[in-house]
């Protein structure tokens, strides 16, 4: 297994946006619970 072969693709695989989007979704969502800022 090469990875070469991976990153000759230009573009990054969608997989990648999706995978950032979740966890910016989650962090974001786990900072709202964590520190409330509507209770102040």
């Amino acid at each position: 297994m090469t990875m070469s072969e991976e990153t000759e693709s230009s573009e990054p695989p969608q997989i990648a946006y999706f995978v950032v989007f979740s966890i910016a979704i989650i962090f974001l969502a786990i900072s709202m619970v964590r520190y409330p800022l509507w209770g102040l």
